[in-house]
């Protein structure tokens, strides 16, 4: 979600004269402001997700990311001056910025160590992709739908992304319901033998306590 939508670019020249009224002449300077708009709070708003993300719900700071960006692309959708269409950019990139650190977040908790690096680069490999084919993909959709036709299939991805997230369970919180596994090694033995020994004296000799490696020193009892 890098650019919260390559799907929307394609539109945002037709948004700007047809339906927000920027003049001819400056269509250049408000396609430069939406598009700088949204790496800026992109960038300022990920620090404070990932300090939320630590320290709450990961799954649950991603849901809110998503509905965040339903809202922002919904104010983007129906703005009808240049003003609002700022406020959209703004609001999808707080949005792409939660949604980018608490998703990586989630993969990291998912995937084990060693298998980190192959798994962030397909997250990135499919982030590339969909920055490749979204704009092509929306140029298609507006020239036979119309512009509403575009946003219709940006908030169908939405709700079904969402509807995923619903039933998205945290690794962390899974291994709660998880049956807890017994290590041999910690068991500890109390068999404790005794060795007769001439004279009539008796040796107890305690094996080691496994846990901590002590060995307790021998009582001689003489009878």
């Amino acid at each position: 979600m890098q650019d919260n939508l390559g799907f929307v670019v394609p539109v945002l020249p037709f948004s700007l004269t047809i339906r927000s009224g920027v003049p001819e002449s400056e269509v250049q300077f408000w396609l430069s402001l939406l598009l700088t708009v949204f790496g800026i709070f992109f960038g300022a708003g990920a620090p404070i997700a990932g300090w939320f993300a630590d320290r709450g719900s990961r799954s649950t700071s991603f849901l809110w990311g998503l509905i965040l960006a339903i809202i922002s692309t919904v104010v983007f959708c129906f703005a009808r001056g240049p003003g609002l269409l700022v406020l959209g950019r703004v609001l999808q990139g707080l949005a792409a910025s939660v949604i980018y650190t608490a998703g990586l977040a989630l993969v990291a908790d998912a995937v084990g160590a060693d298998e980190i690096g192959a798994w962030m680069g397909f997250v990135f490999s499919g982030n590339t992709f969909g920055l490749l084919i979204s704009p092509f993909l929306a140029g298609i959709v507006y020239d036979h739908a119309g512009y509403y036709a575009v946003f219709g299939v940006y908030f169908g991805v939405f709700g079904a992304d969402l509807l995923f997230r619903a039933f998205m369970i945290e690794k962390r919180e899974a291994v709660k319901y998880l049956p807890e596994k017994q290590d041999d090694d910690d068991t500890t033995y109390q068999y404790t033998p005794q060795i007769e020994e001439g004279g009539g004296n008796t040796t107890t000799a305690p094996l080691p306590n496994s846990n901590t490696g002590v060995e307790e020193e021998s009582e001689h009892t003489n009878k």
